[in-house]
């Protein structure tokens, strides 16, 4: 959890209890500023609610999606060294081989050559050669599930690749291809779903003027400027605190 999300929460608590203390003031708060009236409190308190199980809502429903995600990929790794070992037996031509293995290590995320050491890369320089390592492989699971479409592909198109074991069969990989983008899919919407609901959360509490946080401590002045820097109105409610995340 963000560190910021208890403070959004508190924000909203404690204009509930602003208003509870305004209330008890009864008809002498009377704010010309209809923003600052009762009413008006009570309803950005409810939109804040709101706009608070909205974002907590979302937050799961995208961390279920990602979890979702997690299991599908799960067996992915022992799967395609299931698939390498049977293309290896295979009567395939050994181009062909390599290049499904050479997919596979895509998908892994893994180099064709492994890194020079030091002393290696020093020699190659001395002979004159600048080699340029490149360290990090683009594994993420967006990247695996579209190398692992490529790999059936590939596999398709050897008529040597026909394993007895279903789910190693081309039907099987590419369903389970399908799963992979689907879930990945769900993780972007659901991603997105909340960056709009988090939007909103900052709208209803933080926009300027009309914000909960903006109409809270503008209601607190209207106290102070109303009643008197010495009043035990203001001194009730003057330690509640409106803090501004935006």
């Amino acid at each position: 959890m963000s560190t910021t999300e208890p403070r959004h929460q508190e924000n909203v608590e404690n204009l509930g209890v602003f208003i509870k203390d305004l209330q008890t003031f009864g008809d002498s708060y009377q704010p010309s500023n209809t923003a600052l009236t009762i009413d008006n409190l009570l309803q950005l308190k409810q939109q804040g609610i709101t706009a608070l199980d909205d974002v907590s809502v979302a937050v799961l429903a995208n961390k279920n999606a990602i979890a979702g995600r997690t299991y599908e990929y799960r067996d992915i790794d022992t799967l395609i060294t299931r698939v390498a070992n049977t293309i290896r037996i295979s009567n395939a031509k050994q181009q062909n081989v390599d290049q499904a293995l050479s997919i596979i290590r895509e998908i892994r995320g893994q180099r064709v050559s492994p890194l020079l050491s030091d002393k290696e890369l020093a020699a190659e320089k001395e002979k004159g050669n600048d080699i340029v390592q490149i360290t990090k492989h683009n594994a993420t699971m967006k990247n695996q599930a579209i190398n692992f479409g490529l790999l059936i592909k590939s596999l398709a198109t050897l008529t040597e690749y026909n394993p007895n074991e279903v789910d190693l069969k081309i039907d099987a990989l590419t369903a389970k291809q399908a799963a992979m983008v689907q879930q990945n899919e769900l993780v972007d919407s659901t991603a997105a779903i909340l960056d709009s609901k988090r939007a909103a959360r900052q709208r209803v509490l933080y926009a300027e003027t009309t914000g909960l946080i903006n109409v809270g401590q503008s209601a607190k002045l209207y106290v102070k400027a109303a009643y008197g820097v010495n009043s035990w109105q203001y001194k009730q409610i003057s330690n509640i605190r409106f803090i501004n995340l935006d």
